[in-house]
């Protein structure tokens, strides 16, 4: 026998008058039950059982505490709240390595302003590991997302905002947040990423970040391209694409209902064996259509080209079967630019499905090292663009591209935004790197021929494999160097 059937009746009816919203009930059930077990003496077989129905009566108990806090008169309220801090840390006690009362202890603390407790307790949650089983299960909501959220919170009451860009950009990443707490991480990181942004330009623009031409590093070559950065800057927006048909009429569409004027896109087609062709048969100005005869890749492609525009041209990375996600995403695009002083951008997308993308910011130089270090370029960055002339200056470091490919010296084919984008980073340097919040994109990445679906662990390979190359310095200049092609 692992417990008494009167006890075991007892907790299994409390449960469901918990699940049921039946608060009285629940309480007096798990009040009882906590009774019944502690004045059992029968012999327990399975005690880890019964250590966890205790738990989860205890912790139940803290969570209609609160409920009752919520509908009471104000002057009862400090006593549930006393009554939910009691439960939750008899929890604690009881089963340490459940973080969910903590997490909701945290949360009580924050909102009675007892800050010090507040981070003493989500510190502990943060700190450890989601378990990996338990009998009655687990809230896993807690494990991937709410201890994140409450920590930004709480980093938010302590005017931490590094804390905060750091706990909203792992809260963001689990779909299961609910919507309002989402959109409530975007809502109060928008000032801190505010302030962010008028430090790095305080930065690029004091005195000591100021050189003169003569100090900036050229290279003689056989080619020489220089030009300063227009009011508007020109955008080339670059879709390599291979039997793409199905999905470029929507790409094209939104490319050609831009309001931004000063651009071109340019459509590769890879080789393709479907009628792709077929669908650039307009005289639109904008609208540029080049057919490989064999397949390069959609990294080489994106290469050779970039290697043919003006340094100062902003360079996109789309793919044939995504469009832009508004008519105005260029000329967004292009005001970033203007604004901000920035080489490189990245910013958020919309999946197929209507989920916000996983591109996050990043809140120092420090911050951005230590996720290029820990996911070798795994975090989102879709959509990016960047200054022509900063992937050309790639080849003052890396004249062969050794970094774009495998160790036999073969090109590599998957995740070709990470893999061109990771010495740009490090080339650009966090100042000179703009996240964008604003959706520019919409990303399908839900057919079968999908790359995200299709070349999965392929990715992830060349992920790994490109995070263990050398990285090349940061850049001071690039605008009046000189390339080779």
């Amino acid at each position: 026998m692992t417990i008494s059937p009167s006890i075991q009746d007892t907790f299994d009816q409390a449960k469901q008058h918990f699940e049921n919203s039946r608060l009285r009930a629940a309480i007096d059930g798990f009040n009882l039950f906590l009774e019944l077990s502690d004045k059992n003496q029968e012999p327990i077989h399975n005690t880890s059982l019964v250590e966890e129905q205790r738990w989860f009566a205890h912790y139940s108990l803290g969570k209609l505490a609160e409920r009752q806090a919520q509908q009471c008169a104000a002057e009862d309220k400090p006593i549930y709240i006393e009554k939910c801090i009691s439960s939750y840390t008899r929890a604690t006690q009881i089963r340490p390595w459940r973080l969910e009362p903590w997490v909701d202890l945290a949360r009580l603390y924050r909102s009675e302003q007892q800050l010090n407790q507040a981070k003493e307790h989500i510190d502990y949650a943060i700190r450890n590991s989601k378990p990996e089983r338990e009998q009655l299960g687990l809230f896993d909501v807690y494990y991937d997302s709410l201890r994140w959220f409450e920590h930004a919170l709480i980093c938010v009451a302590s005017a931490n905002e590094v804390g905060l860009l750091q706990s909203s950009r792992k809260a963001l990443r689990y779909p299961k947040l609910e919507r309002r707490k989402r959109d409530l991480l975007l809502a109060l990181r928008k000032p801190v990423l505010q302030s962010i942004n008028q430090k790095k330009h305080s930065a690029l623009h004091s005195p000591t970040n100021r050189q003169s031409p003569s100090n900036k590093r050229r290279r003689h070559t056989n080619k020489k391209r220089t030009s300063t950065p227009a009011q508007a800057p020109r955008i080339r927006v670059v879709v390599p694409f291979r039997n793409a048909a199905s999905w470029l009429p929507i790409c094209l569409a939104s490319i050609r209902q831009q309001s931004y004027s000063n651009f071109t896109a340019h459509f590769i087609d890879d080789a393709s064996t479907d009628d792709a062709r077929s669908l650039f048969t307009d005289s639109d100005p904008r609208i540029r259509y080049q057919l490989n005869d064999t397949r390069q890749g959609a990294l080489r492609n994106r290469l050779n080209f970039i290697l043919e525009c003006e340094p100062n041209d902003v360079v996109m990375y789309l793919d044939g079967d995504d469009q832009l996600a508004s008519d105005s995403s260029l000329l967004r695009l292009a005001s970033l630019y203007q604004e901000t002083d920035c080489w490189l951008s990245y910013g958020q997308y919309v999946s197929q499905h209507g989920e916000l993308g996983h591109a996050q910011p990043y809140a120092n130089q420090a911050d951005l090292d230590l996720e290029l270090k820990l996911n070798q370029m795994r975090f989102p960055i879709h959509p990016i663009s960047h200054r022509a002339g900063l992937m050309q200056s790639l080849s003052l470091f890396d004249p062969n591209y050794a970094c774009f490919k495998d160790n036999n010296g073969r090109w590599l084919e998957a995740a070709s935004d990470a893999v061109l984008a990771r010495p740009l980073f490090f080339m650009a340097g966090f100042e000179r790197i703009q996240y964008c919040d604003d959706v520019l994109v919409f990303y399908n990445q839900g057919h079968e021929h999908a790359e995200a679906k299709a070349q999965r662990q392929e990715q992830l390979e060349t992920c790994r494999l490109i995070g263990q190359r050398p990285a090349p310095p940061k850049l001071s200049s690039f605008t009046e160097q000189s390339f080779t092609d």
